[in-house]
């Protein structure tokens, strides 16, 4: 049996969906529903009152206490009594329904574990990733193709524990039907087959199952970011086995500062409805988020475990945090000099002092005055007073994504994070209490009995990651406070490690670092950097170091994409850090200049079997105990599928293409559409805009990307000269063991007189030359995995610039190949292609020097043999890539004989094709003034909309008032039409949730003419101009419904300039059409401003502040667009 048909038993409950049973303290009055109504992202969800239950309601048992229970909160949202899921659904001004709004199918969807599922007998997949309202039964269009309703040949089967499960590699599905050209193809000419073919009706079975296959796809895609369900079983990133994963067998005392003590009752919660109490109810197990609460003490034991073991094991970048010694300045040559690229106080004058960062152990001693004495002469530990003070006032508490602490969460613009950190007390030291908070949403998935170990070991992994995060921030706000107030409160700074706060070095050397601060943050909340990176956020740069990257759901985020499952935490993939657009520091002051960031993003899905290692027991005593803190690094030993996003794309290149008024019109266009929640149109639109650009985008992209090379390149000559000076040291060991003994002795009373030390004994120095043996073994073995792990990741990003090269057509190469792919060719081959070869042929030798020396053991030989392999692997991949490196190796992506093991099936595709159908799919279903506004851009766009894309019930709808009802004048309506006064359709009487978005009087009268037409030209536009060998872009056929075209505009209305050289106000053009096209800008104001409440928006539309503290820091998914989690 499929997984997709497995057993959904998780999915039942006998628990009534609308009202608790009595006695429970979720017990809601009805009268109170409309002022509870949750909102589709919860931002502006209010607590649901309880005061009105019956007499004798009694909170549910193991909730941690007594407290007040007037206001509550459900986690996950979707599981309050009076969650909403039609699609369609109702904005009520005053009591009464003045329009009706669909949501995006992405707003909607959620784990199928509600009570009122059952009834639609959601499968294994709906159970995690949701129904698909076009899905028949309880379908989540999730399934892998070999699901029991596709009846396909199995081309290849995974042997499991618990037997054969199979998938379908892309590559076979691929190749079955690549004589015609490729699945849609296939499918393209099945459609021509005639209908009196005798085998016509097997056919169009065979179609509609391909059709469906291609369709789950597609959503798989985008759901995942160009990866399927069948590609994520095979590469081992997802299962439904049970056992693929086994228990934790993590024990033993958690770390003190993550023990039961420190976590806050919530028993002062509930009297507030700024401070509800966050409480569950998941198939029938209902209670309260606390660290008092059985349930969920013993769901988190695997997370606590694991960040226990990761604390205790003294991880340096940890240590580095917590040493006030670690600290050095920034060099002038990558802080923003320039006296006009700072705010705020320094504004005036280029700052003295402004930054300073954390080096770990490795890395040279800061650059401060009396920092040598202190460190040496001293008697201060200043690691662990900052450690010592930091248990002392530190404790942690189970929050909520939304309503973080004190945070205003009627406002509608906080932000959602994972977890945040706040300093809570006064200016004196001795008082301030340092607090974090984690979000429940992170632990509903570990309450779930049918989700699976893999599951929940992901979740674990996620909770874990947060509170390593949180706990960085924690233990720098430690060293801020003791050794940043110290100086006015003497006196009340507790002793700790042998401190001595009157100290004159002390304080001149303290005073220097704690003035050292960008001018235009407050001190108290200004963290430091760490190393080289160009953000301060030592939250990320500690994940970094911990697994290799930040751990961020797998599910699509971007402009609010399914915003039910944001803080998903059974699917993580792993992203770059930092990472962020071309000169950023331009935007924000706080992010230095050197070295450049990053473009492109790329992401790597984490398997199942890396997170599933950590919770064991044997791991921590084999694995990391031979390497250290590399042991934890995710998927960076061997080459693994990734994925990327490519966003950036200069505006100059849009006007170019699109000319500045319609760029100007198409960016507010898109915005507004995702603000209304239709995130799939906008990166339909997205890609439309980029393929218009044309091959001009991955030049100026190749352009950004060849000022990272230096430093790439550097790192690798760096670890290539570690390894090379490591193993020298092994070789100059090996000759001193060869000499005699009198040699010995000699060399070391050489070595007693120069470190001043007494002379070893002959014995000693032999055990002392075989330590040093070991020594060098190890380090260089340790570089040789740092250089390994390097190589990896640039062989992913190599196999997908060649991948991106190789789609272009032959003509548009030629510059590519002549500025950048020369020189990317002959990088692979003299720096990193010569390192690995150069570097393997040095294990070698290393290890013929350990059999001679009859120290090489099995278990060291096989070590060397598999580091070995792996260096000429990385070798063989960048000489694979090389040879895609011309002009005209191949035609087209398809001529190349080869798969890269990293790129995902769908990059060979092209991403604007799969997300056309899912893009028309919305027009469908949006209200007629954002239809009209997606349509005009398609015109622009040169885009046509097939005729099924059409809203049938609304246009008939439409059809049936205009030509019943008379116009209405602009002057007695100005803007909407109210309830009460809008004409009212005669031959169409049950709509229901169908009934027809209100209209402005100029919109309205414009359709009335079109329900009516007398003779008048229809508008035109500008044809797009077709500067590249691919246009033009024509995506589908078929005419633009006519009930949705755009207004025409009035003779005095604005005129359009030449193509690409427009003479006229960008902004006021594009404004002015939108102002005809929705009724002046109070039309669109009034939908943002509906649109922002349902989102728990502000009025403007703009996430906005979070009006909290600045002393203050956050773990958040990072921003992507709108709607998505982001730092606090």
């Amino acid at each position: 049996m499929s997984d997709e048909d497995s057993d959904q038993s998780g999915s039942s409950s006998s628990s009534d969906d609308s009202q608790y049973s009595g006695g429970s303290l979720f017990t809601f009055d009805p009268t109170l529903a409309n002022e509870a109504v949750l909102c589709i992202r919860g931002h502006k969800r209010q607590p649901l009152p309880v005061s009105e239950q019956p007499p004798g309601s009694n909170p549910p048992t193991g909730t941690g206490g007594d407290g007040e229970w007037t206001y509550v909160r459900f986690i996950p949202e979707w599981t309050a009594p009076d969650w909403n899921d039609e699609p369609v659904i109702p904005i009520t001004e005053q009591g009464k329904p003045i329009k009706m709004a669909r949501r995006d199918y992405t707003q909607m969807i959620r784990p199928a574990l509600l009570p009122r599922d059952a009834s639609r007998n959601p499968t294994a997949y709906a159970l995690r990733y949701g129904i698909h309202p076009d899905a028949p039964g309880g379908r989540s269009k999730m399934s892998p193709i070999t699901s029991k309703t596709r009846w396909v040949s199995l081309s290849c089967a995974q042997n499991t524990s618990t037997g054969f499960k199979a998938y379908v590699d892309d590559e076979d599905l691929s190749a079955a039907v690549q004589s015609v050209g490729g699945t849609r193809k296939f499918l393209d000419e099945l459609d021509k087959l005639p209908e009196h073919d005798p085998q016509h009706e097997h056919l169009f079975a065979t179609r509609l199952l391909l059709s469906i296959i291609e369709d789950d796809r597609d959503y798989q895609k985008v759901l995942f970011t160009d990866m399927t369900t069948d590609e994520r079983i095979m590469h081992k990133i997802h299962s439904l086995d049970p056992v693929a994963v086994p228990q934790s067998t993590l024990s033993g005392d958690l770390h003190p500062l993550l023990e039961r003590g420190r976590w806050v009752s919530t028993t002062y919660r509930g009297d507030d409805e700024d401070k509800p109490r966050f409480v569950f109810n998941l198939l029938g197990t209902r209670g309260e988020y606390s660290a008092e609460n059985e349930l969920i003490w013993a769901a988190l034991q695997p997370a606590l475990h694991l960040a226990s073991n990761i604390l205790n094991s003294k991880h340096p970048t940890w240590v580095a945090i917590l040493d006030l010694y670690s600290r050095r300045k920034v060099g002038p040559g990558r802080r923003p000099t320039d006296a006009s690229q700072v705010t705020g106080a320094g504004a005036s004058q280029k700052p003295k002092l402004p930054l300073y960062a954390v080096f770990d152990q490795f890395s040279s001693p800061p650059a401060y005055n009396n920092v040598e004495y202190l460190r040496e002469k001293s008697t201060y530990d200043v690691a662990a007073a900052a450690a010592e003070y930091l248990q002392e006032h530190f404790s942690l508490e189970i929050s909520s994504a939304y309503l973080a602490g004190d945070d205003d969460i009627r406002s509608g613009k906080k932000k959602p994070v994972w977890g945040v950190t706040r300093d809570l007390g006064c200016l004196p030291c001795a008082d301030a209490k340092i607090h974090v908070e984690i979000a429940s949403e992170m632990l509903w998935p570990l309450l779930v009995p049918s989700y699976t170990m893999a599951e929940k070991a992901t979740s674990s992994l996620m909770i874990a990651n947060v509170l390593l995060h949180e706990l960085a921030h924690a233990a720098n706000m430690a060293v801020r406070i003791l050794f940043g107030r110290w100086r006015s409160n003497r006196d009340k700074i507790p002793q700790l490690a042998g401190l001595n706060t009157f100290d004159p070095l002390m304080s001149a050397f303290f005073g220097e670092v704690t003035r050292c601060t960008i001018q235009d943050k407050d001190d108290r909340q200004d963290e430091p950097y760490y190393r080289e990176e160009q953000r301060a956020e030592l939250g990320y740069a500690f994940e970094k170091q911990i697994w290799g990257g930040l751990l961020e759901p797998s599910i699509e985020r971007h402009h609010g994409a399914f915003p039910l499952m944001t803080f998903r935490s059974m699917d993580i993939s792993m992203e770059e850090w930092p990472s962020s657009r071309p000169n950023p520091h331009l935007k924000d002051k706080s992010i230095l200049t050197e070295p450049p960031l990053p473009v492109d993003s790329f992401t790597r899905p984490v398997q199942m079997t890396d997170t599933g290692r950590l919770f064991q027991k044997s791991f921590w005593e084999t694995d990391a105990a031979k390497f250290g803190h590399r042991a934890l690094r995710l998927g960076a030993n061997e080459l693994d599928i990734v994925t990327t996003k490519r966003e950036y794309l200069p505006e100059k290149d849009k006007v170019k293409a699109l000319g500045v008024s319609r760029t100007t019109f198409m960016d507010k266009a898109m915005n507004n559409l995702g603000l209304a929640g239709h995130p799939v149109l906008v990166m339909y639109l997205t890609e439309c805009i980029t393929a218009c650009v044309g091959p001009v985008a991955m030049r100026r992209r190749m352009h950004q990307q060849a000022k990272l090379w230096p430093a790439r390149d550097g790192e690798v000559e760096r670890l290539w000269k570690l390894c090379t000076k490591e193993s020298g040291a092994l070789m100059q060991c090996y000759q001193l063991t060869n000499t005699s003994d009198g040699e010995k002795e000699r060399h070391a009373a050489s070595r007693a007189l120069a470190l001043k030390q007494t002379p070893m004994t002959l014995d000693e120095y032999k055990q002392h030359l075989l330590q040093d043996v070991y020594t060098a073994v190890e380090r260089l073995l340790f570089a040789c995995v740092d250089l390994h792990q390097f190589m990896i990741v640039q062989i992913e990003q190599t196999q997908h610039l060649v991948l991106e090269y190789l789609q272009l057509k032959p003509a548009d190469r030629a510059p590519i190949y002549k500025r950048y792919m020369l020189f990317v060719h002959g990088r692979l081959e003299l720096t990193y292609e010569a390192a690995a070869s150069n570097v393997a042929d040095m294990l070698k030798r290393s290890f013929d020097i350990l059999q001679k020396m009859s120290i090489a053991s099995t278990e060291l030989a096989q070590v060397f043999a598999n580091m070995v392999n792996k260096l000429e692997s990385d070798q063989n991949l960048f000489q694979q890539a090389r040879q895609y490196m011309t002009k005209d190796s191949v035609q087209d992506v398809g001529s190349i004989p080869t798969h890269f093991s990293s790129v995902p099936q769908a990059a060979y595709e092209r991403r604007l094709k799969r997300l056309e159908k899912l893009a028309f799919r919305e027009l469908k279903y949006m209200p007629t003034g954002l239809r009209q506004l997606a349509d005009t851009c398609f015109k622009m766009l040169q885009v046509n909309v097939p005729p099924e894309a059409a809203n049938a019930q609304i246009d008939a709808a439409l059809a049936a008032q205009l030509a019943t009802a008379p116009p209405v004048p602009p002057a007695e309506h100005p803007n909407w039409l109210s309830a009460q006064n809008q004409p009212k359709p005669t031959a169409v009487t049950n709509m229901g949730a169908t009934a027809l978005p209100q209209l402005s009087p100029q919109l309205y009268n414009a359709l009335h003419l079109q329900a009516n037409p007398p003779p008048q030209p229809a508008p035109t536009y500008p044809p797009v101009p077709a500067p590249y060998s691919q246009r033009p872009l024509t995506l589908s056929v078929g005419a633009v419904p006519g009930p949705s075209a755009p207004t025409p505009a009035p003779a005095s209305g604005p005129t359009w300039g030449t193509w690409g050289n427009d003479a006229v106000n960008k902004d006021s053009i594009a404004q002015d059409m939108l102002d005809s096209m929705f009724g002046g800008p109070t039309y669109l104001a009034e939908a943002l401003r509906l649109q922002g409440e349902k989102r728990g928006m502000g009025s403007d539309g703009d996430e906005g502040s979070d009006g909290s503290p600045k002393r203050k820091k956050g773990r958040g998914a990072r921003d992507g667009g709108w709607g998505q989690a982001g730092m606090a």
